[in-house]
């Protein structure tokens, strides 16, 4: 889980869509699962 959530921050940073989506992985930051499945 842990490399799960720190893969999703990764991804949001580098992302040029992150604007829009650091809100949604701040919250889904949480979950870590959720958020790579959807993020995948």
């Amino acid at each position: 889980m842990r490399r799960a959530g720190d893969r999703v921050v990764a991804t949001g940073h580098m992302a040029p869509h992150a604007g829009r989506q650091k809100p949604d992985a701040v919250r889904h930051f949480g979950g870590g699962g959720a958020t790579v499945s959807r993020f995948s």
